[in-house]
C-alpha cells in the first residue's frame, strides 16, 4: 500500500510540474483575434499522459486549463480539455488507437458535441460563433497532440528509461511527415486570419476616423454657420428696439420669419432683455409673448458686451410649453452700443434629420454634445436632448491612435469572449470649430467586422481541417507503407545468427523498394561471410580460452607476489577509495591498528574504530588529516603520534596522496607511514646536547670573561700607577693576552651560535662610506705599529647608504683586515670597495682586502676556511689565534646571502674577495638613520626626576635601579591611576609608561594627562612607552594616546640612558621621536637562546650581579602569583584577563633572562589576542614546566 501511494504521489507531482508547464504554454497564447486563441498547454499534458498515466496527465490538464478562466472567463473550456484527456487515455489504453488518433476521435465526436452545448445551448453563442470555437479547439487540440507525441519520440526523451519502448519506425516516419505539412499549415492559417483580421480592423478604424472629420468640420460646421448668418442678418436689419414703435418691428419680424422654415420662435429683446416682438405672438397656451423680462437668462448676458458676436445656446425653455431649444443669439448695436438682440430658436427634427441622413446605413451612432456633455442630438434614439452624455457601464476605453479609442466590455462570467467583444465599438471625439466648448461623438460598432471575421475564419478553419484529416491519412499510408518493407526485413534478420550457426536455409523476401532490395543483398552477403566467420571463431574461441586461463593464473601469482612483498615490508601502507573505505593494508598496517582478522575491506576509519576502541581517537585523527589531503589536492606530508595500549607511542612520518578522476571527483588515497620513533628520540638527544653545549659555552664564557675583564682592568690602571719600562713591558704583555683570550673566547662563541643556528640577522640603514673608514680606523694603529702602509680605494658615491646587519659586515671585514696586517712583514694593505646597483631594491657591495705578506700554497687554499685550521702548526706558534676568524667571515657571508673568495701564491701575497647584496634604503630607511645620528650626537646628560609607572616589580626593580645609578632620582607608581594623583603632588621630569596594567593601563593614563587631569602643569610633559612588543596596532595606539616614544622590553642601560637623555628638557610634541614604518610588521615570536640568558642579562645591567641577583629573586618571589592569576583567567575564559596575565609574565620573564619562560608567554599572549583559546590549557602546563626548569637554573643565583 505504501508502495502504490508513493506512486501516486510521483505521479501527482510530475504532474504538477507538467500542469505549471502547460500554465505557462497556455498564457503566451497566440491570438487570431479578439480573445479567440491557439493554447499550447495541452503538448505538457499530454507529454504527461502518454509518458506518466492518467493521474499525472489529468492533474497537469487541471492546472493547465485553468489558465482559460482567466482567458475566457467560463469553466466550459476546462470540462472540454478534461474529457478529452480522459477520453484519449480509454481509447490509448487498449491499444487500439494511438494517441493521435484518438485525439482525432475525440475531436469529431464527443468534443464537437460538447462545444456545442457548452457554447450554443449555455451561453448563447451563434451557430456561425460555435462552428467556429468547433473547427478552432479541434485543430488546436489534433496539432498540440502531433507536437506531443513528437516529442516522446525524441531520441533523448525515449531513451530516458531502459523499460520504455522505443519508437517505431512508423511512428517517426507518421510524425515527420505530419508534421511537415500541418506546421506550416497552421503557421500560415495564423498568419492569414491574425493579420487578416489586423487589416481589417485598421481599416475600420480609418473609415470612422474620416467619417468622423468629416461630418464634424464640413457638415455641421456649415450647418451652424448658416444659421449663425440667419440670424445675424436679421440682427443686422433692425433698428433699435429701445426707440422703435413695437408694431413696427413685430411687423418687420413676421416678415423675415416667414422666409426660414427651420426656424419655430423668434423675438426681438430690448436693452432691458424684454421682449419687443416675438413670433408667433402667443404661446401654446395662449399667452402672449409680448413683454416678457428674459434678463434672468445668463446666455443673453453673454453678447451684451463687445465685441457683440452672436452665440449658440442650448437650454430648457420656460416659453409656453418647456422644453429643450437650440437658439441662436445676436446683438443689435449702434456705434459701439448695445441696444437689444434677436433670439431665433430652431428645429431639432431638421438637425435630428440631418444626423439620420449622414449615418445612412453605416454602423455608427452620431450624437451632438454641448459644452457641458449634454445631448443635443442623437442618432441612438435612446439617447434623449439635455441627457448627460455617458459610455455604457462595465467597459473601457483603449487608445488605438491619435484621437480614436476602443471602447472594450469587460469581462463576464459565464460569457463567451466572442460574445462580449460583439458589444465593442471605436470611439472619436471632434470639436466643432464654429462652436467651441461643441462635441461629435461618433461610436462606429465592431459587430459587422468581427462577424465578418468570424466567416472568414470559419472558412479558412475549415480548409485546415481537411488539409489535416488528408496529410494524416496520407501520413498515415506512406508510413505503413515504408515501415512495412523493414518489418520484414527484421523478421528474416530477427534470429539470423541462431540459422546461420545451425546452417539453416534462408530465404529472403523480394523488395519493392530499391534502396530495402541493396540491403537485402547486403544482409545476404554479411549472412555468407558470418558462416565463413563462425567456424573460424570457433577454432579461436578454443585457443583464446585457453590463454585466458594462462594470464589468469600469472596474474594470480603476481597479486600474491605484490601482497607477500606489502606485507614484509614494516611500514604503514594502505589504499582507501573516493569515500575513505579501505581497499588494501599490509599485515603492519593492520597490526598496528589492531584490526588482524577483521573484514577490513569496504569500511571507513570510524567503522573500524568499533573493532579497536583504543584506537578510536587514532582513527578520527586519520579521518581528518584525510580530508586535509584531499582539500590540498596533491602530497601530503606530516607527523602523527599513534599511542601503544602499554602506554607509549609511535612516531610515523605520514605521506598522504590523493588520486582523482578526469572530471575532477575522488578516485583513491595512497597512505604510506614510516616509523621515526627512533630518529625522533635521537634528533631529541641530538638538541638536548646542542642545548647543553650552548649553556655550557654561556656559562663558561660568563665565568672566564668575568676575572678576564678584572685582570685588563686592573693592568690598565697598573700602566698608569708610574712603572718602570720593565714593569710596563710585563703589564703590556699580560693586556696583549687577556685581549686575545677574550678574542678567543668571542670567535668560539659565536662559531658556537652559527653551529645551533642561532645567529640572526638584523637590518638596519647605515653609510657605507662611514662604516669602512671605520673599520680602517680600527686597525690603523696596528698597520703602524709594523711600518704598514694602510691604504683604502673606495669607489663609492657620495652619500652611499645600504641597509643590512653592519655589526657582522664589520666583523667580517675587521678579520680580513687584521689577518691581512698579521701575516704582512712588509709592504703595504688595501681595502678596495664599491657598490654595483642590482634589481629588486638590492645592491651589491663588492670589497677587496689585498696584501704583500707571506701568501697561501694551493693546499692550503682548499682547508683554509674549514674552522680551527691555520695554513700550518708554525703560524699558530708564530702569529698565535685559533683558526676561527675566517671560518666565521665564510659563514657571516654565507647568512647573509653572499660570496667570499681568496687568490693567493706562496711569497706573493694574498687577495680576499667579498660580495654581499644589501637592501637599497628607502627614504624612510634614510629619516630614520639621520634622526638616529642626531640621537647619537653629544648631549650633556643632567640628574632628573623620572616618574615610573609598571606593576610589575621584577620590572620595577630592574629599570629604577639603572635609573638611579645614571644619577636620576624615580618615583614609583603601580598603574596609571597612582600615576595620576602622584603628578599632582610631585613635580617630575620624565614619566615612563608601561602600557599594560591592571585598574587603569598606559594608555588610558597618558590620554587623561594630556587632558589636564594630572594638572595642567603636566599636559606637555613627555611620556615614554615601555612595551614588551612592538606591534604596529601598539605603536600607533600610544602616539594616538599622546606617548611621545616607546621603549622595548626589557630595558637596557644604553638604550634608557638615551632616552632620558634625548628627553629631557623637551615637551610633548617637539621634537617628536620618529614614528615607526607605517609597513613595519609585528615582531617575530621571541626566539630563545636557553632556559636563563645570563650574559644578556648581565650585558643589560652593566654587569651588576647583585642586580641580577635581585632581578631573579623578586621574579621568583611573585611568578607563582602571576601563574595562579593566569589560571583563574583561563578558568573564567576571559580573553583579555588571559592576554594582561601573560603580557605581565613575559615582561617580568624578559627582565631576568628568562628566554623559554618568554617565549611560551609570548606565544600564549599572541594566540589570545587573535581569538584562539583552544590548546591554552597545553600552553600553561608548558609555562609550567619552563618556569620549573629555570628555578632549578638559577638557583645558585638565589640569596
Amino acid at each position: 500500500m505504501t508502495g502504490q501511494r508513493l506512486t501516486a504521489l510521483r505521479s501527482l507531482m510530475t504532474g504538477l510540474l507538467f500542469g505549471l508547464a502547460g500554465a505557462v504554454l497556455n498564457w503566451f497564447k497566440l491570438e487570431l483575434f479578439f480573445n479567440v486563441d491557439f493554447l499550447f498547454g495541452s503538448i505538457a499534458t499530454m507529454v504527461a499522459l502518454q509518458r506518466f498515466g492518467l493521474l499525472a496527465g489529468l492533474s497537469a490538464t487541471l492546472i493547465a486549463s485553468a489558465v482559460s478562466i482567466l482567458l475566457w472567463h467560463h469553466p466550459w473550456a476546462i470540462v472540454i480539455f478534461t474529457a478529452e484527456t480522459l477520453l484519449v487515455y480509454q481509447l490509448t489504453a487498449r491499444r487500439r488507437f494511438s494517441l493521435l488518433n484518438a485525439d482525432i476521435l475525440y475531436w469529431f465526436t464527443t468534443g464537437l458535441l460538447l462545444v456545442w452545448l457548452f457554447y450554443q445551448q449555455i451561453m448563447g453563442f451563434s451557430l456561425l460563433a460555435t462552428l467556429l470555437i468547433a473547427l478552432k479547439q479541434g485543430i488546436n487540440g489534433i496539432f498540440n497532440t502531433l507536437l506531443a507525441k513528437g516529442i516522446c519520440l525524441l531520441p533523448w526523451i525515449s531513451s530516458r528509461e531502459e523499460h520504455q519502448q522505443k519508437p517505431t519506425l512508423r511512428e517517426l516516419l507518421f510524425v515527420g511527415l505530419a508534421a511537415l505539412v500541418l506546421v506550416p499549415a497552421l503557421g500560415f492559417a495564423w498568419f492569414t486570419i491574425h493579420h487578416g483580421f489586423k487589416r481589417d480592423l485598421e481599416t475600420a478604424k480609418d473609415n470612422h476616423y474620416r467619417f468622423s472629420r468629416v461630418i464634424s468640420q464640413t457638415t455641421l460646421d456649415l450647418w451652424f454657420a448658416q444659421r449663425k448668418l440667419q440670424v445675424e442678418g436679421v440682427a443686422a436689419v433692425m433698428p433699435s428696439p429701445d426707440t422703435t414703435p413695437y408694431h413696427q418691428l413685430q411687423h418687420s419680424l413676421e416678415k423675415l420669419s416667414s422666409s426660414y422654415s427651420c426656424i419655430c420662435r423668434q423675438m426681438i429683446l430690448d436693452s432691458r432683455s424684454v421682449t419687443k416682438a416675438f413670433v408667433p405672438k402667443s404661446d401654446e397656451q395662449g399667452n402672449s409673448t409680448i413683454g416678457l423680462d428674459m434678463s434672468d437668462r445668463p446666455f443673453l448676458k453673454r453678447v451684451m458686451s463687445p465685441p457683440y458676436h452672436s452665440t449658440v445656446e442650448f437650454f430648457m425653455g420656460r416659453i409656453g410649453t418647456p422644453g429643450p431649444r437650440l437658439a441662436v443669439v445676436a446683438p443689435i448695436h449702434e456705434a459701439g452700443r448695445y441696444q437689444g438682440a434677436v433670439l431665433s430658436v430652431f428645429k431639432l427634427e431638421e438637425l435630428q434629420s440631418l444626423l439620420d441622413t449622414l449615418k445612412g446605413k453605416r454602423p455608427v451612432t452620431i450624437t451632438l454634445l454641448d459644452p457641458e456633455g449634454r445631448v443635443v442630438v442623437s442618432s441612438n434614439k435612446d439617447l434623449k436632448p439635455m441627457t448627460l452624455f455617458t459610455l455604457p457601464s462595465g467597459g473601457i476605453l483603449r487608445l488605438l491612435g491619435d484621437t480614436t479609442r476602443q471602447w472594450i466590455p469587460d469581462p463576464q462570467p459565464g460569457v463567451g469572449a466572442m460574445k462580449r467583444w460583439l458589444r465593442s465599438f471605436l470611439y472619436q471625439e471632434e470639436t466643432l470649430h464654429s462652436l467651441p466648448g461643441w462635441k461629435l461623438v461618433t461610436q462606429w460598432s465592431l459587430q459587422p467586422l468581427l462577424l465578418q471575421t468570424s466567416q472568414q475564419v470559419s472558412r479558412v478553419l475549415g480548409v485546415i481541417a481537411f488539409v489535416l484529416l488528408l496529410a494524416i491519412a496520407l501520413a498515415n499510408y506512406f508510413a505503413n507503407y515504408l515501415a512495412r518493407v523493414f518489418v520484414r526485413l527484421e523478421e528474416n534478420t530477427r534470429s539470423l545468427s541462431q540459422r546461420i550457426m545451425a546452417g539453416d536455409a534462408i530465404v529472403w523476401p523480394a523488395a519493392s523498394v530499391r534502396e530495402v532490395e541493396g540491403l537485402t543483398a547486403n544482409f545476404q552477403q554479411m549472412a555468407v561471410s558470418l558462416q565463413h566467420q563462425s567456424l573460424e571463431l570457433q577454432s579461436l574461441n578454443g585457443e583464446l580460452e585457453q590463454r585466458v586461463q594462462e594470464r589468469t593464473s600469472d596474474l594470480r601469482n603476481a597479486e600474491a607476489q605484490m601482497r607477500t612483498l606489502i606485507n614484509l615490508i614494516p611500514d604503514i601502507i594502505c589504499l582507501k577509495d573516493g569515500k575513505g573505505r579501505w581497499l588494501i593494508a599490509n599485515n603492519f598496517d593492520l597490526e598496528l591498528f589492531g584490526l588482524s582478522g577483521v573484514a577490513y575491506q569496504g569500511k571507513t576509519d570510524m567503522e573500524l574504530a568499533s573493532f579497536s576502541p583504543f584506537y578510536q581517537n587514532a582513527f578520527a585523527n586519520c579521518e581528518r588529516s584525510d580530508e586535509l589531503a584531499w582539500q590540498a589536492g596533491g602530497l601530503n606530508r606530516y607527523e602523527e603520534i599513534i599511542p601503544r595500549p602499554d602506554g607509549s607511542s609511535i612516531t610515523f612520518d605520514v605521506i598522504k596522496l590523493p588520486v582523482f578522476e578526469p572530471d575532477g571527483s575522488r578516485k583513491a588515497l595512497v597512505v604510506v607511514g614510516r616509523d621515526i620513533t627512533a630518529r625522533k628520540l635521537t634528533e631529541q638527544a641530538l638538541q638536548d646536547a646542542t642545548e647543553a653545549k650552548m649553556q655550557f659555552l654561556a656559562n663558561m664564557s660568563h665565568e672566564i670573561r668575568t676575572p678576564m675583564n678584572g685582570v685588563i682592568g686592573m693592568t690598565g690602571l697598573l700602566q698608569e700607577s708610574g712603572l718602570n719600562p720593565e714593569q710596563q713591558q710585563y703589564v703590556e704583555v699580560i693586556r696583549a693576552s687577556g685581549d686575545l683570550l677574550l678574542s678567543i673566547i668571542n670567535d668560539i662563541l659565536d662559531f658556537s651560535k652559527m653551529e645551533a643556528g642561532r645567529l640572526e640577522l638584523e637590518q638596519t640603514p647605515f653609510d657605507v662610506s662611514m662604516i669602512l673608514n671605520e673599520v680602517i680606523d680600527l686597525v690603523s694603529t696596528q698597520a703602524q705599529s709594523k711600518g704598514l702602509a694602510l691604504e683604502r680605494h673606495l669607489e663609492l658615491a657620495q652619500p652611499c647608504y645600504l641597509k643590512g646587519d653592519v655589526t657582522r659586515l664589520r666583523q667580517i671585514l675587521l678579520n680580513l683586515l687584521v689577518n691581512a696586517i698579521k701575516f704582512t712583514e712588509s709592504g703595504s694593505v688595501t681595502l678596495q670597495a664599491r657598490v654595483e646597483p642590482g634589481q629588486d631594491r638590492r645592491s651589491m657591495l663588492l670589497c677587496q682586502v689585498r696584501d704583500t705578506g707571506i701568501g697561501i700554497s694551493e693546499q692550503q687554499l682548499e682547508t683554509l676556511f674549514d674552522p680551527f685550521t691555520q695554513a700550518d702548526a708554525s703560524i699558530t706558534r708564530k702569529y698565535g689565534g685559533t683558526g676561527l676568524g675566517l671560518a666565521i667571515s665564510r659563514h657571516l657571508t654565507q647568512l647573509m646571502e653572499g660570496e667570499i673568495g681568496v687568490d693567493s701564491h706562496q711569497g706573493q701575497g694574498t687577495t680576499f674577495r667579498l660580495s654581499i647584496p644589501f637592501l637599497s634604503c628607502t627614504e624612510a630607511d634614510l629619516d630614520l638613520l639621520q634622526r638616529e645620528k642626531a640621537v647619537q650626537a653629544p648631549k650633556q646628560s643632567r640628574p632628573v626626576r623620572l616618574l615610573l609607572v609598571e606593576d610589575n616589580a621584577t620590572n620595577q626593580l630592574v629599570a629604577r635601579t639603572i635609573l638611579e645609578k645614571l644619577g636620576h632620582t624615580v618615583v614609583l607608581a603601580g598603574n596609571g591611576k597612582e600615576a595620576l594623583e602622584l603628578l599632582h603632588m610631585i613635580p617630575v621630569d620624565l614619566v615612563l609608561m608601561d602600557c599594560q596594567m591592571p585598574v587603569m593601563d598606559g594608555f588610558e593614563a597618558t590620554r587623561r594627562i594630556r587632558a589636564g587631569e594630572a594638572g595642567e602643569q603636566n599636559r606637555l610633559l613627555p611620556v615614554l612607552a615601555m612595551t614588551a612588543h612592538a606591534f604596529a596596532e601598539d605603536r600607533e595606539r600610544s602616539r594616538a594616546a599622546g606617548m611621545d616614544d616607546y621603549l622595548t622590553k626589557p630595558v637596557q642601560l644604553t638604550t634608557l640612558s638615551k632616552a632620558v637623555t634625548t628627553w629631557q628638557g623637551r615637551h610633548h610634541g617637539v621634537g617628536h621621536a620618529p614614528a615607526p614604518d607605517e609597513t613595519s610588521v609585528p615582531p617575530v615570536e621571541h626566539a630563545p637562546t636557553g632556559i636563563f640568558d645570563q650574559d644578556g642579562l648581565l650585558s643589560r645591567l652593566d654587569g651588576d650581579h647583585e642586580l641580577a641577583a635581585a632581578t631573579i629573586n623578586i621574579f621568583l618571589d611573585g611568578v607563582e602569583d602571576l601563574m595562579v592569576g593566569l589560571s583563574h583567567a583561563l578558568e573564567s575564559r576571559d580573553r583579555n584577563a588571559i592576554a594582561m596575565q601573560a603580557h605581565g609574565l613575559r615582561g617580568a620573564a624578559l627582565n631576568c633572562g628568562a628566554d623559554k619562560v618568554t617565549a611560551v608567554a609570548q606565544r600564549l599572549e599572541y594566540q589570545v589576542r587573535e581569538g584562539h583559546l583552544e590548546g591554552t590549557e597545553q600552553l600553561l602546563n608548558e609555562l609550567r614546566h619552563e618556569i620549573r626548569l629555570y628555578c632549578q637554573t638559577v638557583q645558585h643565583l638565589k640569596r
